[in-house]
């Protein structure tokens, strides 16, 4: 009878076995002496009822390391891990982003996005909404049902009544910052970083534009201004940050700015 290695994982059980087999064969080894001996006392002695019985309490003690094995496997099952669920969302022509959301209070609630060379997002603070912003500097927003709606200032007319077409801007300034860094500040203002409304000033002037997204009216905050901004995260009861030549400023939905 091979001994188990003390490597396998059932080694407690198997040595536990390999035990009770010894004894049953030492047991029945004396039992069938002593009917030697005694030959003529117990003619009548019936060795395979003895043989029987003994193999029963060996095969039980089996039986019972078998349901424990069982009772260990369900005990360690990996629960299965739940299938994720999507929304498609047009973002251009040719362009899906595959958005992932969880059923919350019977809304859907965004909780990322598979990333699109060329495109950032950014979700809203209630995950309601995205905001797309694509290499081509054009500025969209999506809800939850996938419905996307553009939000790209196409001209700029100064206060003369001059237009400044968004797209001749930058055939001939291809660096030149439009749309840049849209983030929400909360679920119905959105910022981004523009050069607007200056020209021709290669960088030297970057603002930060305040949108609301609820009467679509867009101004810029001229008290963020810099040749070098840098939009961060939202920070509770203080608003979204923004580092403007290396000093952090504070932005509110309500316009409101605080270091």
């Amino acid at each position: 009878m091979a001994k188990p290695s003390i490597f396998s994982k059932n080694y407690e059980r198997r040595m536990k076995r390999r035990r009770n087999k010894i004894i049953f064969t030492a047991i029945l080894a004396i039992v069938v002496a002593v009917i030697i001996s005694f030959n003529s006392e117990i003619k009548n002695f019936n060795l395979t009822n003895v043989k029987d019985k003994m193999q029963a309490w060996v095969d039980s003690g089996n039986q019972n390391e078998e349901v424990e094995e069982v009772e260990q496997v369900e005990e360690t099952e990996t629960p299965k891990t739940p299938e994720k669920t999507y929304i498609d969302i047009n973002v251009a022509e040719g362009i899906v982003a595959k958005a992932e959301y969880i059923e919350e209070d019977g809304k859907k609630k965004f909780v990322s996005v598979e990333p699109i060379d060329g495109i950032s997002f950014n979700i809203s603070p209630l995950k309601e909404q995205i905001l797309f912003l694509d290499k081509s500097q054009n500025l969209k927003i999506a809800n939850n049902e996938g419905v996307i709606k553009d939000l790209t200032k196409k001209e700029y007319v100064s206060q003369a009544g001059q237009s400044f077409p968004k797209d001749r801007i930058l055939s001939s300034t291809p660096t030149y910052i439009w749309h840049s860094q849209g983030k929400f500040i909360d679920d119905t203002k959105i910022i981004y970083v523009s050069e607007l409304p200056y020209f021709r000033n290669d960088g030297q002037k970057q603002f930060v534009w305040l949108y609301d997204l609820a009467t679509g009216n867009e101004n810029p905050l001229w008290s963020l201004v810099g040749n070098q901004i840098v939009v961060g995260d939202i920070v509770p009861d203080k608003g979204i940050a923004i580092t403007v030549n290396g000093v952090v400023f504070y932005l509110k939905a309500d316009g409101s700015v605080s270091k």
